[in-house]
């Protein structure tokens, strides 16, 4: 199966980078793929086996987007592996680089949808991350 990548780079220690991606009141803050859709339900078991599961739905209350799946390796701050429920795996590391943490997401693409807008969608998700995270830091510097 085909593969992808996509990467960011953000001013922030791995360990708070893990913790706000993995915590569930974090996730439904930044994983979206666009202004429009945001998580609606979330479900994370964060252990290896563990099932996950992310209901994203538009503003307007409709359904999208079901992200679901299983945890294969979990070595916080640096490694997350999951299966989706479709079958694709998704690798994800979180590596230190000085004052920076870079995120590398390698997914596997779904066969009906073009590689482009997948990794537009993934890379999206990503930035909303890296946002999410800078504001987070901003927010707790001044209190």
């Amino acid at each position: 199966m085909e593969s992808l990548t996509v990467r960011v780079l953000i001013e922030s220690t791995p360990e708070l980078v893990w913790e706000l991606w993995t915590g569930p009141e974090h996730i439904i803050q930044w994983c979206r793929p666009s202004d429009t859709v945001s998580v609606t339900q979330i479900k994370n078991d964060l252990k290896p086996n563990g099932k996950f599961s992310y209901t994203m739905g538009t503003n307007e209350g409709i359904t999208i987007i079901e992200h679901s799946g299983y945890y294969g390796e979990l070595e916080a701050p640096t490694l997350m592996t999951y299966k989706l429920d479709d079958g694709r795996t998704v690798t994800i590391t979180f590596i230190s680089d000085g004052n920076l943490t870079r995120i590398t997401e390698v997914f596997e693409l779904r066969a009906n949808e073009s590689a482009e807008s997948q990794r537009a969608g993934w890379q999206r998700i990503l930035n909303n991350f890296k946002n999410y995270v800078e504001e987070y830091i901003k927010e707790k510097s001044f209190k």
